[in-house]
Formats: C-alpha cells, structure tokens, sequence
C-alpha cells in the first residue's frame, strides 16, 4: 500500500510539474512520496526476515504481490531462449554473491538512493509564493489528514504489538511516526498559502530533510550490514531500524534513545559513565555562570591609549 501510494504521488508530481513546473505542489508530492516509499522500504526489509522464519519452520513463504507472477514468465521465457541454460548459471552465480551480502541491505540502499534522488529533485528555493487556496488544496488537506490517521491507527497498533509475536513491529512504528509528521507539516503549506506568504513554499522544499535523514541513516546501517557475515542457520536482524524515528516520542527523549541505541548495538551503557553523569548534574550551573559572565563582560568598555578612562 505504501509503494502503490508513493507510486501514486509521484506519477501526480509529474503531472503537476508538465502544467505548472514553478508549483509548490510538485515538491511537496514528491517528499510526501519519498516519506511513503521509506515506509514501504522498512516494511520489504521486515519481509525478508519474516521469509527467512517461514523457511526455517519448512513452510513456503507467500510473495509479495509485485512478485507473484515472476516464476511463471520466467519459466516461458527459459523455455523459449536458446541462451537459458548459460542464463541460468549466470543468474545462480550472480545471486550467490548477492546473498553473500544480504538480499535486504541491497534492496534498502536502492530504495535509499531514489528517496534522495527524489528529494534533491525537488530542492528548489527559488519557488514564488503559492497561489490562493483553492477547491483542490482543501481536498489535498482533507487527503493528508486523512492518511495521517490511518498511519497513527498503524503506528499504535505496531507499537503496542507483543515483540514475541512480531519483533520489528517497533521498527516499523518508528518510521511510521516519521511518515507522520511528513504528512502533518504538508497540511499547513496547503492552508496557509494566499499567494503572498513565501514561506510555505519554503517549509515546503525543507520537509524534505526529514526522508534525507532518514535515507542516510538507512543507507549507513545498510553499509554496514554489508560487512556483517551473512549465515544461513542465524536469524538476520533488521536492516531498516531508525534512530531519528525513535526520538519522536512524547515526552522527547533525544539523549534516552540514543543511549538505547548505543547500548544495543555496541554494548556501550553511558549511564555507567562517571563523566556523564556529572556532565549532566553541571550543566545548568555552568549554563548560568556562563551567562552571568557574558552579561557583565557586555559592560566593559575598551578605552584606547590616546583617551581618557575617568573624567573629573
């Protein structure tokens, strides 16, 4: 659903952008299709490890959808081309070197890639002032809306799922809660644009730093899972985990997740660390003595060689 909405917006962006390339409509589409098609890349990341435990209890796994009829074209296709025995062997080694690598971490940098060859498209701070509200902007408004609900009865569902029936429903969540806030910061450059304001065009081109950060976390993680031994017999972890999404939580805790994060990964506990600790308890005195410094510093004034610093 996530790559069908992506594919959806996109193909509207380029429709937009043949009748009116100057909109503010065709950077918005395509961040909003670059956020759905980050979702759709953590959802086919967690799919491959579902696949891998479907095999491993002997079971067939269902293909995705895009997927289903591959086998069968394929097989016409072998049965028709004299070249189908070399093919095949090419085929086989070629994916065993891919499998070295992992199936998963090539799949998450291409989709990567084109989320931020879509968003580079779309940087443009030259925009002119979105027109007027008109029918079709209340429509788009009601659009998002409407798709950021559906996405946070999605994203609570992931949350508050068992992680001993599902483990990256956490993870999903996590990038679930980024694709909102894409979709809740794209409701007002609709609303409030009267042809005057230019700033929701520009807050229009910088939504689009969300999806980048998030496709350069990704692309990381997956560049580093590319050195990771990729074995048969163990679990694969996932690939499309979020550090930035985890920070969005209410109440924020940005310095909490990171920790988590530290310490899941690299087994690094900071809250063992004297220096932290007392880093924290100083900060806000240091922070105050700092400005009280600065402000009686403000006072001081230079007097030069030549003048005179009292006057009787």
């Amino acid at each position: 659903m996530a790559l069908a909405g992506a594919a959806g917006l996109w193909l509207l962006a380029l429709l937009v952008g043949v009748f009116s390339p100057d909109a503010h409509w065709v950077p918005l589409l395509r961040v909003n299709a670059a956020a759905l098609l980050l979702l759709a890349a953590a959802g086919h990341s967690a799919w491959f490890i579902v696949k891998w435990r479907v095999e491993a209890q002997g079971q067939r796994p269902v293909r995705l959808a895009f997927w289903r009829n591959t086998g069968q074209i394929q097989d016409e296709e072998q049965a028709l081309s004299p070249f189908a025995p070399w093919l095949a062997r090419t085929g086989d080694a070629l994916a065993k070197q891919l499998q070295s690598v992992g199936h998963d971490v090539l799949w998450l940098s291409g989709w990567s890639v084109l989320v931020l060859a879509l968003v580079m498209g779309s940087w443009r701070f030259d925009l002119p002032a979105p027109a007027a509200s008109t029918q079709a902007s209340w429509v788009a408004v009601g659009v998002s809306l409407a798709l950021a609900i559906s996405l946070l009865i999605v994203e609570r569902h992931l949350a508050f799922a068992s992680e001993a029936d599902w483990p990256e429903a956490g993870a999903l969540a996590t990038v679930a809660r980024l694709v909102i806030l894409v979709q809740v910061l794209s409701i007002p450059c609709f609303f409030f644009a009267d042809g005057t304001r230019l700033w929701p065009a520009r807050l229009t081109v910088l939504i689009g730093i969300l999806p980048s950060l998030l496709a350069v976390e990704f692309l990381v993680r997956a560049l580093f899972a590319a050195f990771r031994p990729q074995r048969a017999e163990q679990e694969p972890a996932l690939v499309a985990r979020s550090l930035m999404g985890g920070m969005l939580q209410w109440p924020p805790s940005p310095l909490a997740a990171l920790q988590g994060e530290l310490q899941q990964r690299f087994g690094i506990d900071l809250q063992q660390v004297c220096a932290f600790g007392f880093m924290r308890r100083a900060l806000l005195p240091v922070a105050a003595l700092v400005a009280l410094v600065g402000w009686l510093l403000s006072g001081v004034v230079q007097v030069p060689l030549e003048g005179r610093g009292v006057y009787e």
